[in-house]
């Protein structure tokens, strides 16, 4: 949707693969694990936070992120790359929910 009112495949796809690029970048920095992706969506999780609880936390938050109850998927969001300001609001608050719990790396 980010692009829709402004059509332009070679700018939206730049724009997208710069935000995800970004945040996956800073989501590692705070000490997530992020799968490689080149698509507008990535896997994330943190190796000491559940990811049910994560999603809970955002979800208070206004932040609709996808859990998958599947084994091998279960410690893991799909998060769906947005706006800058949307991403940023992401940062914010995984960056709150870390510090809060001690685990900044």
């Amino acid at each position: 949707t980010r692009c829709l009112s402004d059509w332009s495949s070679d700018v939206c796809s730049s724009d997208l693969i710069a935000t995800r690029e970004r945040v996956t970048g800073e989501l590692r920095t705070l000490g997530f694990t992020v799968f490689p992706s080149l698509t507008n969506f990535f896997l994330m999780g943190h190796p000491r936070l559940d990811a049910k609880e994560i999603q809970s936390y955002l979800r208070e938050r206004g932040i609709l992120v996808r859990y998958f109850s599947s084994p091998r998927i279960d410690r893991y969001l799909r998060v769906t790359v947005g706006t800058d300001e949307e991403m940023d609001r992401l940062l914010e608050a995984l960056g709150q929910l870390v510090q809060s719990r001690g685990y900044q790396p």
